[in-house]
Protein backbone atom coordinates (compact mmCIF):
# COMPACT_ATOMS: atom_id res chain seq x y z
CA UNK A 1 0.00 0.00 0.00
CA UNK A 2 1.77 3.38 -0.84
CA UNK A 3 1.94 5.94 1.62
CA UNK A 4 -0.93 9.29 1.95
CA UNK A 5 0.20 11.69 0.21
CA UNK A 6 0.45 15.36 1.72
CA UNK A 7 -1.69 18.41 0.44
CA UNK A 8 1.66 19.64 -1.26
CA UNK A 9 1.97 16.48 -3.02
CA UNK A 10 -1.34 16.02 -4.37
CA UNK A 11 -1.18 19.65 -5.92
CA UNK A 12 2.35 19.63 -7.40
CA UNK A 13 3.31 15.88 -7.93
CA UNK A 14 2.97 13.76 -11.68
CA UNK A 15 1.23 10.60 -10.12
CA UNK A 16 -2.20 12.56 -9.16
CA UNK A 17 -4.96 13.95 -10.94
CA UNK A 18 -7.93 16.34 -9.62
CA UNK A 19 -10.75 14.50 -10.22
CA UNK A 20 -12.85 17.45 -8.21
CA UNK A 21 -12.24 21.18 -7.11
CA UNK A 22 -15.83 22.53 -4.99
CA UNK A 23 -15.68 25.73 -3.56
CA UNK A 24 -17.50 25.36 -0.10
CA UNK A 25 -20.58 26.96 -1.71
CA UNK A 26 -20.77 24.15 -4.07
CA UNK A 27 -21.04 21.52 -1.49
CA UNK A 28 -24.31 20.96 -0.72
CA UNK A 29 -25.03 20.46 -4.14
CA UNK A 30 -22.21 17.77 -4.67
CA UNK A 31 -23.49 15.84 -1.64
CA UNK A 32 -27.20 15.94 -3.30
CA UNK A 33 -25.69 14.54 -6.38
CA UNK A 34 -24.32 11.77 -4.40
CA UNK A 35 -27.00 10.60 -2.47
CA UNK A 36 -28.84 9.82 -6.26
CA UNK A 37 -26.40 6.87 -5.85
CA UNK A 38 -28.03 3.44 -4.94
CA UNK A 39 -25.00 1.79 -2.94
CA UNK A 40 -24.66 0.91 0.61
CA UNK A 41 -24.34 4.58 2.12
CA UNK A 42 -27.40 5.61 0.45
CA UNK A 43 -29.80 2.68 1.29
CA UNK A 44 -27.92 2.63 4.51
CA UNK A 45 -29.19 6.02 5.07
CA UNK A 46 -32.83 5.48 3.82
CA UNK A 47 -33.38 2.43 5.78
CA UNK A 48 -32.04 4.43 9.08
CA UNK A 49 -34.08 7.06 8.48
CA UNK A 50 -37.24 4.85 7.83
CA UNK A 51 -36.52 2.80 10.82
CA UNK A 52 -36.03 5.83 13.19
CA UNK A 53 -38.95 7.50 11.84
CA UNK A 54 -41.14 4.61 12.50
CA UNK A 55 -39.85 3.96 16.03
CA UNK A 56 -39.96 7.72 16.83
CA UNK A 57 -43.24 8.00 15.79
CA UNK A 58 -44.60 5.18 17.34
CA UNK A 59 -43.16 5.96 20.75
CA UNK A 60 -44.50 9.37 20.53
CA UNK A 61 -48.16 7.94 19.89
CA UNK A 62 -47.33 5.31 22.62
CA UNK A 63 -46.60 8.30 25.00
CA UNK A 64 -47.87 11.23 24.21
CA UNK A 65 -49.04 13.44 27.26
CA UNK A 66 -50.62 16.54 25.39
CA UNK A 67 -48.49 19.83 26.27
CA UNK A 68 -45.51 18.26 28.24
CA UNK A 69 -44.84 15.85 25.16
CA UNK A 70 -45.09 18.93 23.01
CA UNK A 71 -42.62 20.82 24.46
CA UNK A 72 -40.07 18.41 24.67
CA UNK A 73 -40.19 17.27 21.23
CA UNK A 74 -39.68 21.05 20.60
CA UNK A 75 -36.95 20.96 23.17
CA UNK A 76 -35.13 18.72 21.24
CA UNK A 77 -35.09 20.75 18.14
CA UNK A 78 -33.55 23.21 19.65
CA UNK A 79 -30.76 21.01 21.41
CA UNK A 80 -30.21 19.26 18.14
CA UNK A 81 -29.49 22.44 16.23
CA UNK A 82 -27.66 23.87 19.12
CA UNK A 83 -25.57 21.85 21.63
CA UNK A 84 -26.04 18.95 19.15
CA UNK A 85 -24.23 20.42 16.08
CA UNK A 86 -21.80 21.40 18.53
CA UNK A 87 -21.37 17.91 19.85
CA UNK A 88 -21.51 16.33 16.33
CA UNK A 89 -18.62 18.65 14.88
CA UNK A 90 -16.56 17.42 18.16
CA UNK A 91 -16.75 14.05 17.51
CA UNK A 92 -15.73 14.78 13.68
CA UNK A 93 -12.67 16.91 15.11
CA UNK A 94 -12.13 13.60 17.56
CA UNK A 95 -12.04 11.34 14.47
CA UNK A 96 -9.94 13.84 12.14
CA UNK A 97 -6.86 13.54 15.43
CA UNK A 98 -7.62 9.78 15.77
CA UNK A 99 -6.66 10.00 11.84
CA UNK A 100 -3.41 12.22 12.75
CA UNK A 101 -4.93 15.82 12.10
CA UNK A 102 -3.63 18.40 14.41
CA UNK A 103 -4.13 21.57 12.55
CA UNK A 104 -8.14 21.26 13.72
CA UNK A 105 -10.88 23.99 13.91
CA UNK A 106 -15.09 24.36 13.81
CA UNK A 107 -16.03 26.90 11.10
CA UNK A 108 -18.94 28.62 10.63
CA UNK A 109 -20.91 28.50 7.64
CA UNK A 110 -23.48 31.62 7.95
CA UNK A 111 -24.34 31.52 4.74
CA UNK A 112 -25.16 27.93 4.81
CA UNK A 113 -26.80 28.23 8.61
CA UNK A 114 -24.10 25.66 10.06
CA UNK A 115 -20.56 25.09 11.09
CA UNK A 116 -18.47 22.22 9.98
CA UNK A 117 -15.30 20.80 11.58
CA UNK A 118 -12.07 21.13 9.38
CA UNK A 119 -8.52 20.09 9.77
CA UNK A 120 -6.77 22.08 6.74
CA UNK A 121 -4.87 20.57 4.60
CA UNK A 122 -5.29 17.22 5.95
CA UNK A 123 -5.03 14.57 3.15
CA UNK A 124 -7.63 11.99 3.52
CA UNK A 125 -8.59 8.54 1.85
CA UNK A 126 -11.23 6.34 1.31
CA UNK A 127 -11.10 3.99 4.77
CA UNK A 128 -10.14 7.09 6.96
CA UNK A 129 -13.37 9.04 5.36
CA UNK A 130 -15.93 6.65 5.99
CA UNK A 131 -14.40 6.24 9.66
CA UNK A 132 -14.96 10.57 9.82
CA UNK A 133 -17.97 10.58 8.29
CA UNK A 134 -19.61 7.98 10.30
CA UNK A 135 -18.67 8.60 13.65
CA UNK A 136 -21.35 11.26 15.14
CA UNK A 137 -23.76 9.34 13.72
CA UNK A 138 -23.21 6.23 15.30
CA UNK A 139 -22.31 7.93 18.41
CA UNK A 140 -25.03 9.52 19.11
CA UNK A 141 -27.23 7.62 17.38
CA UNK A 142 -26.72 4.60 19.76
CA UNK A 143 -26.55 7.55 22.70
CA UNK A 144 -29.89 8.69 22.27
CA UNK A 145 -31.04 4.90 21.87
CA UNK A 146 -30.17 4.08 25.54
CA UNK A 147 -31.38 7.38 26.84
CA UNK A 148 -34.62 6.45 26.30
CA UNK A 149 -34.49 3.48 28.66
CA UNK A 150 -33.17 6.00 30.81
CA UNK A 151 -35.83 9.29 30.39
CA UNK A 152 -39.20 9.76 30.50
CA UNK A 153 -41.72 12.54 30.43
CA UNK A 154 -40.64 15.75 28.57
CA UNK A 155 -37.61 14.11 28.72
CA UNK A 156 -38.42 11.23 26.73
CA UNK A 157 -39.91 12.87 24.02
CA UNK A 158 -36.69 15.24 24.01
CA UNK A 159 -34.84 12.55 23.18
CA UNK A 160 -36.83 10.97 20.56
CA UNK A 161 -36.89 14.61 18.65
CA UNK A 162 -33.06 14.50 18.92
CA UNK A 163 -32.87 11.11 17.12
CA UNK A 164 -35.10 12.13 14.65
CA UNK A 165 -33.66 15.32 13.47
CA UNK A 166 -30.12 14.63 14.03
CA UNK A 167 -30.21 11.69 12.58
CA UNK A 168 -31.53 13.38 9.31
CA UNK A 169 -28.88 15.88 9.42
CA UNK A 170 -27.05 13.86 9.15
CA UNK A 171 -27.52 13.15 5.51
CA UNK A 172 -24.59 15.06 4.71
CA UNK A 173 -22.00 12.82 5.74
CA UNK A 174 -23.58 9.80 4.04
CA UNK A 175 -23.53 11.99 0.64
CA UNK A 176 -19.76 12.16 1.03
CA UNK A 177 -19.13 8.77 1.88
CA UNK A 178 -21.24 7.92 -1.06
CA UNK A 179 -19.02 9.25 -3.11
CA UNK A 180 -15.81 7.56 -1.76
CA UNK A 181 -18.38 4.20 -2.09
CA UNK A 182 -19.10 4.88 -5.68
CA UNK A 183 -15.66 5.35 -6.80
CA UNK A 184 -13.91 2.36 -4.45
CA UNK A 185 -12.20 0.87 -7.45
CA UNK A 186 -10.17 4.28 -7.53
CA UNK A 187 -7.32 5.61 -5.00
CA UNK A 188 -9.07 8.94 -4.22
CA UNK A 189 -7.73 11.70 -1.57
CA UNK A 190 -9.13 14.75 -0.44
CA UNK A 191 -8.50 17.79 2.04
CA UNK A 192 -9.73 20.93 2.69
CA UNK A 193 -8.07 24.34 1.62
CA UNK A 194 -9.66 26.36 4.57
CA UNK A 195 -8.37 29.58 3.19
CA UNK A 196 -9.34 29.76 -0.13
CA UNK A 197 -12.54 27.64 1.41
CA UNK A 198 -12.14 24.76 -1.57
CA UNK A 199 -12.33 21.11 -1.47
CA UNK A 200 -9.85 19.09 -3.47
CA UNK A 201 -10.78 15.14 -5.15
CA UNK A 202 -7.25 13.81 -6.78
CA UNK A 203 -7.00 10.65 -7.55
CA UNK A 204 -4.07 8.20 -8.31
CA UNK A 205 -2.81 7.73 -11.54
CA UNK A 206 -3.24 4.34 -12.98
CA UNK A 207 -0.04 2.67 -13.86
CA UNK A 208 0.33 1.45 -17.46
Amino acid sequence: MSKKPTAEELLEGDEYKKVQELDHEEIAEFVMKSLQYQNFFTVAFKLSMVSISAIVLAQVIIHWDGGESFLGLLAGVLITFTAGVLIHEILHLIAYFLLGARKLSIVPKWSQGAVVAAADQFVIGRRGFYFLAMTPFVILTAGAFVALFYTYGIYYHMVLSFLFFHSMACIGDFGMASYFYENRDRTIYTFDDMENEKSYFFELKQEI
